[in-house]
């Protein structure tokens, strides 16, 4: 009989101990399954983070490389105009005085066409060298628009100015 009564209370020990560990193994499995949901969320929201400033970048991007793209074409264009004018003779030159309102009109116009960009443009290393052209320009159109020497020399500089944009474009 003692032998039954000991089986008989092992029994019920070891249904109770059963028991709570089935209690303990569904509260474990609840909580890990919770963390894991929050785990999971917390992965997805992160990601999500990433290609938002993924997709931020690489607008800011674009926005700056139209900004460079109007840039050099506007500033680009002008110049160009400006080398020609210096190198033409005399008689084949058009007005001095229209010459001058007329390249004054497309870099100011340029300037303005660029205010669009002015968030993307880094103000430092862009901003103030682009300044610079633009004074440098209108000097030379106003008054040394057939000086040759003076237009290569502005030329030298938007050289110098598009190897920055290009590293600035490289550098992010």
């Amino acid at each position: 009989m003692k032998h039954f009564i000991k089986e008989k209370i092992g029994a019920y020990f070891k249904t109770k101990i059963n028991q709570q560990n089935e209690f303990y193994k569904h509260n474990l499995k609840q909580e890990i399954e919770a963390y894991k949901a929050a785990l999971i969320r917390d992965l997805e929201e992160y990601k999500l983070g990433i290609d938002i400033r993924r997709n931020i970048a690489f607008e800011v991007s674009n926005q700056k490389m139209k900004a460079y793209q109007a840039i050099c074409s506007g500033f680009g264009e002008i110049i160009k105009d400006m080398y020609v004018y210096s190198i033409l003779e005399p008689e084949y030159q058009e007005d001095k005085l229209t010459y001058q309102n007329k390249m004054n009109e497309r870099l100011r116009s340029v300037n303005d066409s660029l205010r669009v960009y002015d968030f993307f443009i880094d103000p430092v290393k862009v901003g103030l060298p682009l300044s610079e052209i633009y004074r440098n320009a209108i000097h030379v159109i106003c008054d040394h628009p057939d000086n040759k020497e003076k237009t290569l020399a502005l030329i030298d500089q938007y050289g110098n100015f598009t190897a920055i944009i290009k590293a600035d474009l490289f550098e992010n």
